[in-house]
């Protein structure tokens, strides 16, 4: 076991090294956000707001089809 501890170590660290990503946005590549640009804005602000909104409204609407459901029975 001893004579195979070091090629087991080489090649765990060899795997460790292959396995990092290299084409993943990090802060060095980044940029901040520019609200200048309309794209950013609508990407960035209102499209999430529009989801956020359209989430609790059909959440609403299922209360609202359960009780009416529960109402029927």
């Amino acid at each position: 076991m001893k004579k195979f501890l070091p090629l087991i170590i080489f090649l765990y660290g060899f795997l460790a090294t292959a396995q990092q990503p290299t084409h993943v946005p990090s802060p060095q590549n980044n940029s901040p956000i520019n609200l200048n640009s309309w794209f950013d804005v609508i990407v960035f602000i209102i499209l999430p707001i529009i989801l956020i909104v359209i989430y609790f409204m059909w959440r609403r609407q299922v209360k609202m089809d359960k009780e009416k459901e529960k109402g029927n029975s």
